[in-house]
């Protein structure tokens, strides 16, 4: 798990306002004040020295100046951002929120200092996993700092600053959600600001660069991301010394990116000395103390250490269920890395357990995300989150198809996925056929035409318009696509709880499949490795039976590769025996069965992804079938038993 560094604009930003006029004259004091004092702390690192004092601080000034008093207001806000630093996020945000109103009403709503607010409340949310409330917040205040930019402005460089964390806030957040296109021009944009405005070897400079390079990482690009992760650590040594928190988040970034290279002589001693000086900074009990505890067991379990991870694992999940509680993001990935140990020591009971709560937590988040994603948006995410949901597969087909709870739930795991991914696609349609207001139904409108105009002109161009004007004009359209489903978005919020994705269980399905139907769910998964050693994932077809009397099967149809490889076969078979202009439309359905060239390849696909399942449908006349990958393709109703006959001439239903 790569987390965010500190908040780009941090302690400059608290420096100014300590001595801020704006605040009250009375408020600047001697660098001995208690403020000054946290503020010092704060700027070293050390949270811990610093609370006490910021508490202080503030019960002090209460009783003296009230608790609407500017001097009041900021010690609020020194407070909680030290709060949120150690991981007391119940207690950072009410502060938080608190000192907001104060501020926009003394300072009005687009001050420099108003809008740190929101940015530390934003990644607030953000560390909490609330990921609407922190990009609407996220968005308001790069609204705002865009407009503060400008050369008269007399706060020109604080408003870079701000604009800088806005930036790197938003592209967090997308980075998180598997936006990865979209969070790149932000990181890069909010590096250049920094550099520009700090200069090259400020600490707040090693801070964006260690963000940009988690998102190369992140995104495979392993010889871009490490130069800047040596670079953003070589700053923070320098700027801040070896023991401070930044230093200890780009160690422990650059060694997950050695881990995941195999480059593991290279890794541990990063984590140790990033665990080391995070527990000294942090206490034992943060969150990014759980975090590196997670990469040290991870680093100990991939290279076969498995006595030395189990405890790192154990007391990880422990920090983070109590600091973030069990329905947290990271929960998913600790609980995945505990199900892995687990199958590696062959607990395969004990891995599925954990498995089904890490898919239950993505769960989830799954529904936090879609609540502000577009639809396209939605399906990066769920592409981003698949891997946690094929492993649990593929340890199944491992190692459990004898076991029939097992099977039971992974069935239930991939109807609950497909579900998914057709919510990514639909529920926005739902919600205007549903809940909308009028005028959203007036925008969803104008989207339905925006769409269809953008699908006419991609497969068309008019031979008016230039190759730029063309470009444009698809361009343009795709970005007032994109606005009208965020505005949707946004206004369903509400409803997006009334639609969350609906609790598929194998009772439910059985309850309404026919007496003499079956479910047919095709998957494709990775043949995982779960003990030590390199991994280069093969994949295989998978099939779940499922009777209407709850029986529940699962069938192993071979390499993907070389089935994908029959399919194409076929599908050229079968396009090389129709006519010029297509397939005949007779009125006999059997004459409808292509042309004897295709016979072949249709026999063999049958007696592939076909017969396998024969034992299992028994007297079935209405099978339904799911198909997965490149299965979508397959002419189902076509294919051919070993004595000629069509399964249309079966099956009441194939699809």
């Amino acid at each position: 798990m790569r987390r965010k560094a500190c908040p780009i604009v941090g302690a400059v930003l608290l420096a100014c306002t300590l001595t801020s006029p704006a605040l009250g004259e009375d408020s600047v004091k001697e660098d001995e004040t208690l403020n000054l004092k946290v503020l010092k702390l704060y700027q070293a690192g050390k949270y811990g020295e610093a609370l006490p004092l910021a508490q202080q601080a503030l019960e002090v000034q209460e009783k003296v100046l009230g608790p609407e008093h500017p001097d009041v207001v900021l010690s609020v806000f020194i407070l909680a951002k030290l709060y949120h630093a150690t991981g007391q996020y119940a207690k950072a945000e009410p502060l938080f929120q608190r000192t907001l109103p104060l501020l926009e009403k003394g300072l009005g709503s687009e001050h420099p200092l108003v809008v740190a607010n929101l940015n530390h409340l934003a990644g607030l949310y953000f560390d909490t996993g609330q990921y609407v409330k922190a990009g609407l917040l996220y968005q308001r205040t790069l609204a705002i700092a865009e407009k503060a930019v400008g050369p008269e402005h007399p706060d020109v460089t604080m408003n870079l600053l701000i604009l800088a964390e806005s930036l790197q806030g938003l592209a967090m957040l997308y980075a998180t959600t598997g936006q990865y296109a979209k969070a790149e021009p932000l990181y890069q944009r909010s590096l250049a600001i920094a550099e520009k405005t700090l200069g090259t070897e400020h600490h707040l400079v090693a801070t964006s660069l260690n963000n940009l390079a988690g998102l190369y990482h992140r995104t495979g690009q392993a010889a871009k991301a490490e130069p800047l992760y040596q670079r953003s650590l070589t700053i923070a040594e320098k700027a801040l010394g070896t023991e401070h928190p930044l230093v200890a988040t780009s160690l422990n970034n650059l060694a997950l990116l050695y881990g995941d290279t195999d480059q593991y002589v290279k890794a541990e001693p990063l984590i140790q000395r990033s665990l080391a000086i995070r527990e000294k900074a942090l206490g034992s009990e943060h969150p990014d103390v759980a975090q590196s505890l997670l990469n040290l067991a991870g680093l100990y379990r991939f290279t076969g250490q498995y006595v030395k991870a189990e405890p790192l694992y154990q007391r990880s999940l422990a920090i983070a269920e109590k600091a973030l509680g069990t329905e947290h993001p990271f929960m998913a990935t600790s609980l995945e890395g505990l199900a892995m140990l687990a199958a590696a020591q062959h607990d395969y009971s004990k891995a599925n357990r954990l498995l089904r709560r890490s898919l239950y937590v993505q769960d989830l988040q799954i529904q936090e995300v879609f609540a502000f994603t577009t639809e396209d948006q939605k399906l990066q995410f769920m592409e981003k989150i698949k891997w946690t949901h094929l492993i649990y597969l593929s340890l199944i087909h491992q190692h459990l198809r004898s076991d029939s709870e097992a099977l039971r739930h992974g069935l239930e795991a991939v109807l609950r996925r497909k579900g998914v991914i057709f919510d990514a696609q639909s529920r926005m349609r739902e919600a205007v056929q549903r809940e909308l207001s009028d005028q959203a139904r007036i925008e969803w409108d104008q989207l339905s035409s925006l769409r269809g105009e953008l699908s006419r002109l991609a497969l068309n161009k008019p031979q008016t318009l230039t190759a730029d004007q063309y470009r444009d004009r698809l361009a343009a359209l795709r970005h007032q696509i994109e606005q009208h489903e965020q505005r949707l978005a946004r206004e369903s919020a509400v409803l997006t709880k009334t639609l969350q994705q609906r609790e598929i269980t194998v009772a439910a399905i059985t309850k309404i499949l026919p007496k003499h139907a079956v479910l047919v769910e095709f998957v494709m998964v990775p043949n995982v490795r779960f003990v030590k050693g390199p991994w280069k994932p093969s994949w295989r077809y998978l099939a779940f039976t499922l009777a209407a009397s709850g029986a529940v099967t699962l069938f192993d149809l071979g390499d993907a590769a070389t089935l994908e490889g029959l399919v194409q076969r076929t599908l050229q078979a079968i396009k090389g025996s129709m006519e010029v202009r297509g397939v005949n439309v007779a009125p006999n359905q059997s004459e409808r069965v292509p042309k004897p060239s295709s016979r072949e390849p249709l026999q063999e696909l049958f007696a592939r992804i076909w017969a396998p399942l024969q034992p299992t449908l028994g007297k079935a006349d209405w099978v339904i079938l799911s198909p997965d990958e490149m299965l979508n393709l397959v002419p189902f109703a076509a294919l051919l038993d070993g004595e000629g006959h069509a399964l249309v001439e079966r099956y009441r239903c194939c699809t």
